[in-house]
């Protein structure tokens, strides 16, 4: 396989990516397929597990001969794309078995740099998740939830939501005070919102996760929230050429 970048916007999300994934996981399967990218994990405890499809599209050159599932250290991977200058390439191939190569080339104002990751040798499963129906759907702009997550950790650990057809409110209360966010149906920032006819929903989840998911926000205006039948969170930012970031978060029992 070889997959060459030569866009500097598609890497600086690709370092988003990799930047952010390191609060949640040290290594993840990567799937090189037919139409791009699959990158899959999960947080050590297994409650959040994310999603990532970079579309073959976004690569200026992405060749494959197999399918290839591969394991790598996320903060390696990392460290490799934070040398990378805007006026470079950024090349992927793997010329043997247990090494990923990665070359920052073709700069007028550095030099080519060439690293090689030894693979990680795991059970290299990427899992298939189905599109289940959703009780509730938000749309709003990322950059109205990442402020609101900002300000509601400040009393807890813990976000509420509790929707109906009337309310979208986001609360949390601790042992220093609590805040609830109202947000308005007519809110600009909130783009679309739907639930089930005569539903109320009362669901907790835990906040520092859901700060880690919002910290994405950088790769999209836009985030989809969305809760299914099993209580299950699921945000999701839209990339260019139907590549998307997906987070899956299990609610608090209590």
């Amino acid at each position: 396989m070889k997959l060459v970048v030569v866009d500097p916007k598609i890497v600086a999300k690709m370092d988003v990516i990799f930047t952010n994934l390191l609060h949640l996981t040290d290594i993840v399967s990567i799937r090189v397929g037919n139409t791009g990218l699959q990158i899959q994990g999960t947080d050590q405890c297994k409650i959040c597990m994310f999603d990532i499809k970079l579309h073959k599209e976004l690569f200026s050159l992405y060749q494959i001969q197999d399918i290839t599932v591969f394991t790598v250290s996320v903060r390696i991977f990392q460290k490799v794309l934070s040398t990378y200058k805007s006026d470079q390439t950024l090349e992927l191939f793997i010329t043997n078995v247990d090494k990923l190569n990665m070359h920052l080339v073709g700069g007028k104002t550095t030099c080519d740099k060439l690293f090689q990751l030894p693979l990680i040798d795991m059970n290299d499963e990427v899992h298939h998740i189905s599109n289940e129906e959703t009780d509730v759907e938000i749309y709003m702009t990322s950059k109205k939830f990442t402020e609101l997550v900002s300000q509601l950790e400040t009393f807890n650990n813990d976000l509420t939501f509790d929707l109906s057809e009337e309310h979208v409110n986001l609360k949390t209360e601790g042992e220093y005070g609590c805040m609830t966010a109202i947000l308005s149906l007519d809110d600009m920032s909130l783009i679309d919102y739907s639930i089930i006819e005569d539903n109320n929903i009362c669901v907790s989840y835990n906040l520092k996760y859901i700060k880690i998911m919002s910290a994405f926000s950088k790769v999209s205006k836009e985030v989809k929230l969305e809760i299914n039948q099993n209580k299950l969170l699921m945000m999701s930012y839209k990339l260019e050429s139907e590549s998307m970031c997906k987070f899956i978060l299990a609610s608090i029992i209590k």
